[in-house]
């Protein structure tokens, strides 16, 4: 599994691409038919998300999405498959387990695929200094 790049993002942005989870349709999947996925464009980017952390307030780990940034598939190099759980590829060391990485999904009707993992992490101290800011203009 390739490293996961970490996004701090502030609650208001963090439950809006929680949203995303699209784990339930993923376990779901009827055959080879592409799993189709909630998404949201962040800074530019498409992402669909398969796991969601909720952890209370204060708590040593934050909050987390495990999403993915998508693609259309002529820009992506690797292996792809459209079976979200393939325990053949599991078995011969081609896919790990729970990387959806190369992963061709739906959106909207659209085939696209899982490209780069990422955790965004809700980040309570940005909602604070932002109102903090909008404070100071008073």
């Amino acid at each position: 599994m390739n490293e996961i790049k970490e996004i701090r993002v502030d609650p208001q942005q963090w439950d809006e691409l929680a949203k995303t989870y699209s784990g339930m349709a993923a376990a779901g999947q009827k055959g080879n038919d592409l799993v189709r996925v909630k998404s949201l464009e962040h800074k530019g980017f498409l992402y669909t998300s398969f796991s969601v952390r909720y952890t209370p307030e204060g708590h040593s780990f934050p909050s987390s999405v495990r999403a993915y940034r998508l693609f259309p598939p002529a820009m992506f190099a690797g292996e792809t498959t459209t079976i979200c759980h393939d325990e053949e590829a599991i078995l011969a060391g081609r896919r790990q387990r729970g990387d959806a990485t190369g992963l061709i999904v739906s959106v909207n009707g659209t085939p696209m695929v899982c490209v780069q993992a990422v955790h965004f992490l809700k980040d309570a101290s940005q909602t604070a200094a932002t109102e903090m800011k909008q404070l100071n203009l008073f």
